[in-house]
């Protein structure tokens, strides 16, 4: 398994749209992040309070299940929105449900793994993050933020949920995911981890290489982010810089950035050979 090529991809989707403009509480537009991938406390009326992940693994007796839930956690500090990144980790040998219970207060919630065999080998697995947030304040700050679900087999392969093989074509039909979509990601060919994600991705995402750094939406266009911070003026600038940490830093990454870089970010035309 390449998890250094995992880390990165995961790690950008993490904050993709996090900072796609250059938020500010004094701005007349783009004052308030765009935030997907939200699981919300139960008492949130007309949200949903799970995110579920449906996918299959074709596996045996020895076969092992790591299962781990990242997302972003708003907190308020100061009179300004930070974030924090959380993770929850759960192992299931043998392929045996499990369930593990967090708390990063005010947030409360439940990891289940639950396992169903749908064919000789083959396993349905099933993965839900439910938020049990008690309700206390504002919704956004008990609400789990880009949510995303990261499953890694060993001694089992997982099935693409967009290209099956056809003896588990209808297995991968039956499955149910609620506000995320399971991909494989690794080495194009690998199987041996599956992402899921609150944005559309096909199997085996990638970051694009013209990607200037970790503080950027490596997975899209970054140009027009770099231009929309480089236009703001410095008392703007330095607004950004007193926010959290991660506009920071993409200020002054962006300031710094040489001419070169940004031209290779206006973008590239590739395709099959």
């Amino acid at each position: 398994m390449n998890r250094e090529l995992i880390d990165r991809v995961v790690q950008s989707l993490l904050y993709e749209g996090h900072l796609l403009y250059p938020y500010r509480s004094s701005a007349l537009k783009n004052r308030l992040r765009f935030n997907y991938g939200v699981v919300y406390p139960p008492a949130c009326a007309g949200e949903s309070n799970t995110m579920r992940t449906e996918c299959i693994v074709v596996a045996g007796a020895a076969a092992k299940l790591g299962v781990d839930a990242r997302f972003l956690q708003v907190i308020e500090h100061n009179g300004n929105y930070e974030t924090l990144e959380r993770t929850i980790h759960i192992d299931a040998p043998g392929l045996l449900p499990q369930r593990a219970t967090f708390e990063f207060a005010p947030i409360r919630g439940d990891l289940e793994l639950d396992v169903m065999q749908c064919a000789e080998s083959a396993f349905r697995i099933r993965v839900q993050i439910i938020n049990q947030s008690q309700p206390a304040g504002a919704e956004l700050l008990q609400s789990l933020i880009s949510t995303h679900t990261i499953l890694v087999a060993e001694a089992g392969e997982f099935v693409s949920s967009i290209d099956p093989p056809d003896y588990l074509r209808e297995a991968v039909a039956a499955c149910q995911n609620i506000g995320t979509w399971p991909v494989l990601i690794g080495d194009v060919g690998s199987h041996d981890c599956m992402l899921s994600s609150p944005i559309i991705l096909y199997d085996y995402p990638q970051l694009a290489p013209e990607t200037a750094g970790d503080f950027y939406d490596a997975t899209e266009i970054e140009e027009l982010l770099a231009l929309r911070i480089l236009t703001l003026a410095d008392d703007e600038k330095q607004e950004l810089r007193t926010g959290d940490d991660r506009a920071r830093k993409l200020v002054n990454r962006i300031e710094s950035l040489p001419s070169e870089s940004l031209m290779k970010l206006h973008g590239a035309l590739r395709g099959k050979s």
